[in-house]
C-alpha cells in the first residue's frame, strides 16, 4: 500500500502537495532553476507558475478568519473609517443616519475579497503581455509565466505579514501594511534577478531591471486592490442607501437604525 503523508491531505483541500511546496521552494531559493522551466511545455516537473499563485489566493481565504469579522482588525479600522464617512454624507443627506458602519464594512469586505482575485488576473495576465524587459526575446505565454513565478515569493511573504498583522497591536497596522507592500517590492526584485535574467546579463543591468520590474508589479498589485476598495465600498454604499427609509417615511417607521 502506498505511503500516504500530509501533504497529500493539504493538496486534496487546497491543492498544496509536495509538487506544490517543492515549487514555492525552488521559487524563493533557486529561482532561475524555476524561470529556465517556464521556458518548457511541462515546466520540467514543476507546478505551473499560475497555479501555484492560486493555491495561496486559497490560502489566503482560509486566513480571512484571522482579520474578519467583528473585533478583528480589518474590520474594526473599516468601522471606523466608515463612522467618519457616514457622518460626513449624514450632513447632506439624512438617509445615512440609517446605515451601519459595521454592516457597510462588512459588505465592503465581503464585495472586495470576491473582486480583487478577478481584477488581480485580469491585470497581471495584461501587464505580463506588455511587459517585455527580460533582456532576452521571451514568447507572450512565457512572459506571462514570469509574472505569476514573480508573484510567488511576493504572495508568501503577504501572507507572513498577514499572520503579523493580527498578532501585533492595532496602533501598528498601518505600519505592518507598508511594510508588507515595501517586502513584497523587494522579494519581486530579489526573484527577478536571481531568476528572470539570464546571467550573462552585467550585474548592473540586472538589478536596475529588477528593481523596475519589482516596482512595477507592485504598483499593478496597488492598483487591482485600489480598484477592487472603490468598485466594492460603491456596490456596498448603494446597496446601504437604497435599503433605507425616505426621509418622508421616517415618523412611521417602526425602528430607525443610527448604525454601530
Amino acid at each position: 500500500m502506498a505511503d500516504v503523508g500530509f501533504l497529500d491531505l493539504l493538496d486534496d483541500g487546497v491543492g498544496f502537495g509536495a509538487k506544490t511546496a517543492k515549487t514555492i521552494k525552488v521559487t524563493i531559493f533557486n529561482p532561475r532553476r524555476y524561470f529556465l522551466a517556464a521556458q518548457t511545455p511541462d515546466w520540467s516537473g514543476f507546478s505551473p507558475s499560475i497555479r501555484v499563485y492560486v493555491v495561496l489566493l486559497a490560502a489566503s481565504s482560509y486566513l480571512r478568519y484571522l482579520y474578519l469579522g467583528d473585533g478583528q482588525l480589518m474590520t474594526e479600522l473599516y468601522v471606523d473609517q466608515f463612522k467618519q464617512v457616514i457622518e460626513q454624507l449624514s450632513e447632506r443627506e439624512p438617509r445615512w443616519l440609517q446605515v451601519g458602519p459595521r454592516d457597510l464594512a462588512n459588505a465592503t469586505l465581503t464585495h472586495l475579497f470576491f473582486l480583487t482575485p478577478f481584477i488581480g488576473f485580469t491585470l497581471y495576465t495584461l501587464f505580463g503581455m506588455v511587459w517585455m524587459a527580460y533582456a532576452e526575446k521571451l514568447s507572450l505565454v512565457v512572459r506571462i509565466r514570469y509574472i505569476y513565478a514573480l508573484l510567488i515569493p511576493a504572495t508568501v511573504f503577504m501572507l507572513i505579514a498577514t499572520i503579523a498583522m493580527v498578532t501585533l497591536p492595532r496602533s501598528m497596522a498601518g505600519a505592518v501594511s507598508i511594510l508588507s507592500l515595501a517586502g513584497s517590492s523587494v522579494a519581486v526584485a530579489i526573484t527577478a534577478y536571481f531568476g528572470a535574467y539570464p546571467e550573462e546579463e552585467s550585474k548592473g543591468g540586472r538589478i536596475m531591471r529588477a528593481i523596475t520590474l519589482g516596482i512595477a508589479l507592485i504598483a499593478v498589485m496597488m492598483l487591482s486592490t485600489t480598484i477592487g476598495l472603490m468598485w466594492s465600498t460603491f456596490m456596498a454604499m448603494d446597496a446601504a442607501l437604497s435599503a433605507t427609509v425616505p426621509v418622508e417615511d421616517l415618523p412611521a417607521a417602526l425602528e430607525v437604525p443610527t448604525g454601530s
